[in-house]
């Protein structure tokens, strides 16, 4: 229980402390500070935050981004977001549909007509691609394989798609969900 709530008040926290701090005309120094300290918190996880207030930019690393090999975080380093990205895609995606581009209800196809992509959505010998929606995705109901879990052990995926310090292109990750076998179910049929 108190890891949840230390999971769930930590950021809480740390947006608290950035915007005082940012009320304050924040500095390089005061940042840091604040960022450390998170990360400190987080049994020095690699934080990374960049921001820019009355035309000053700021870029400040802390913790280790490989804390087995002590290996430092840095700006320029590529920080793995994680689940923190859906809320950005999700922000992203309204943002699009207020605009008028699309819809929940815009098939995937529309975007990517061909290729690779399309057997994601293979399910027991037929193809499910032009089923699939923008709204799918978002509420997890496409059928495709959830690639990133499916060896039901978080430390056996890092392991796995870390290795070696390789970087996957859209197109690798593609063709790993899809080399992992077909879609877990008919696009919109379950959670």
């Amino acid at each position: 229980m108190f890891n949840i709530l230390k999971t769930v008040l930590s950021p809480l926290l740390f947006l608290l402390i950035i915007t005082v701090n940012a009320h304050a005309s924040p500095t390089k120094n005061n940042l840091e500070k604040a960022v450390t300290e998170y990360s400190k918190a987080l049994e020095d996880a690699a934080v990374l935050l960049e921001t820019t207030s009355k035309g000053e930019h700021f870029k400040v690393a802390v913790g280790y981004a490989d804390k087995e090999k002590k290996t430092d975080a840095n700006v320029d380093a590529p920080f793995p977001i994680g689940s923190a990205s859906k809320v950005f895609v999700g922000v992203s995606i309204f943002q699009l549909i207020e605009a008028g581009k699309l819809s929940l209800d815009t098939k995937l196809n529309t975007f990517y007509p061909k290729g690779t992509i399309e057997n994601l959505a293979n399910y027991q010998e037929k193809n499910y691609f032009n089923d699939v929606t923008v709204g799918m995705l978002l509420q997890h109901t496409s059928g495709f394989i959830d690639y990133l879990n499916i060896y039901k052990d978080d430390a056996k995926a890092i392991d796995v798609y870390t290795k070696n310090g390789d970087h996957y292109s859209f197109e690798s990750i593609i063709k790993l969900a899809v080399d992992f076998g077909d879609a877990n179910f008919k696009p919109g049929r379950q959670f």
